[in-house]
C-alpha cells in the first residue's frame, strides 16, 4: 500500500485517515498488525530519506525507531523503551487494555531545530512551550523527542510512553500529565516532595478563574508560570488521589476530560477535586466548572468531533 504524503517544511506526513479508511474498505482484519507495520517502516523510511545524513531505523519487539545516533545507541534506546513499556504496564495494571496495531514509534532527532519544525505541524499558530518530548496523538500515535544524551531520554521516553498507554481513554490533561509524571518518578526510583517555595508559588498563582484553565488543560500550553505550575499541580493532586491505587485506576478508566474528572471522582473516589485541591491551596472556589470548561475547549464545545477538542500532543516540560 503505498502511502501519501503531505510535505511541510520538508517533512512527510502521511494522510493516515485515508490509510484507516483502505485498511478498514478491503484487508482482513487478521493482517491488519502487518499492514500497519508496514506502513510505519515505510513512513520512517521516508522521513530519513527527509532528513539525510546519519539516520536509519532500528527496531525491537514492541518498536520502530528512527534515530542518527549510531547502532549503540538506538539499540540502547530500543532497550530501555521495551524495559519502560513492561513497568508502565504494571503501573498502570487495569488501564492496560488498548489495542494497537503496528508497532510504536519513537522518532528520535539529532538537531532540536528540526524536532521543532517537525512538531510545529500538529501545533495551532502561536507561542508554544519549549518541551523535551512529545507523544503525537494525530494520525498514528508516536514519541517525537530531540536526542541529548543516553541518560536524559530514558525518562523522557518513560513520560511519552504513559500517554500512549492512556491514549484510548478519555482523561483530563492534568490527570494525563500528573500519572505520567508519577510513573516516571516511580520507574525512575525518585521521591515525591515539595519544598516551602514551590508550595508558596502556587498559593500565589491560582485563583478562582485560572484553576478553570488548569481542569481544561489550557494552562499546561501557556507558556511561564501557568505551565510549570499545572505539570506540578497535576502530579501534586495525583498524589493525594492514588491512595488507594486499585480506587485511583478505577477513577482513572473514567475520568471525563469534559468535567475535568470531577463526577469520576465522586462517584469513585467519594472526592470533590476542588476540596482535594483546596486541601493544598487553602479555601477557595476550586471546583471544576463545566460551563467555564466547555468555554475553554477549542474548537468549541458544540463540536461533534470529540477528537478536536482533546490535545493532539502531550509533552515532557523543559
Amino acid at each position: 500500500m503505498a502511502l501519501d504524503y503531505e510535505v511541510e517544511h520538508g517533512f512527510s506526513y502521511p494522510d493516515w485517515e485515508k490509510i484507516w479508511r483502505q485498511v478498514n474498505a478491503s484487508i482482513p482484519h487478521s493482517v491488519w498488525d502487518a499492514v500497519y507495520r508496514r506502513a510505519a517502516c515505510e513512513w520512517l523510511h521516508q522521513l530519513c530519506k527527509d532528513l539525510g545524513g546519519n539516520y536509519r531505523r532500528y527496531e525491537s519487539g514492541r518498536f520502530l525507531m528512527m534515530c542518527a545516533e549510531g547502532r549503540l545507541v538506538s539499540e540502547a534506546l530500543l532497550g530501555y523503551a521495551e524495559k519502560s513499556q513492561e513497568a508502565i504496564s504494571d503501573q498502570i495494571g487495569k488501564l492496560n487494555q488498548r489495542v494497537d496495531y503496528g508497532k510504536q514509534l519513537l522518532l528520535v532527532f539529532s538537531e532540536e531545530d528540526d524536532y521543532y519544525t517537525y512538531i510545529s505541524h500538529f501545533y495551532p499558530e502561536g507561542t508554544h512551550n519549549l518541551s523535551k518530548g512529545v507523544f503525537i496523538s494525530g494520525g498514528y500515535g508516536h514519541v517525537a523527542m530531540p536526542f541529548t544524551f543516553v541518560f536524559a531520554a530514558k525518562s523522557i521516553i518513560t513520560h511519552e510512553l504513559v500517554h500512549n498507554s492512556l491514549f484510548h481513554l478519555r482523561v483530563p490533561t492534568w490527570l494525563n500529565e500528573g500519572l505520567a509524571q508519577r510513573i516516571e518518578r516511580r520507574i525512575s526510583n525518585r521521591g515525591f516532595g515539595l519544598d516551602r517555595e514551590l508550595v508558596q508559588r502556587h498559593r500565589a498563582f491560582w485563583n478562582a478563574e485560572n484553576v478553570q484553565e488548569f481542569w481544561a488543560g489550557a494552562a499546561f500550553g501557556e507558556p511561564g508560570d501557568a505551565s510549570e505550575l499545572s505539570y506540578s499541580l497535576g502530579e501534586i493532586l495525583v498524589e493525594l488521589l492514588a491512595a488507594d491505587y486499585a480506587d485511583f485506576l478505577d477513577f482513572v478508566s473514567e475520568a471525563d476530560w469534559r468535567d475535568g474528572g470531577q463526577d469520576a471522582a465522586v462517584r469513585l473516589l467519594n472526592k470533590d477535586l476542588g476540596e482535594v485541591v483546596g486541601g493544598f491551596l487553602g479555601l477557595g472556589a476550586w471546583r471544576p466548572n463545566r460551563k467555564k470548561l466547555s468555554d475553554l475547549f477549542k474548537p468549541s464545545a458544540d463540536s461533534t468531533d470529540v477528537n478536536a477538542r482533546v490535545p493532539k500532543a502531550f509533552s515532557s516540560p523543559k
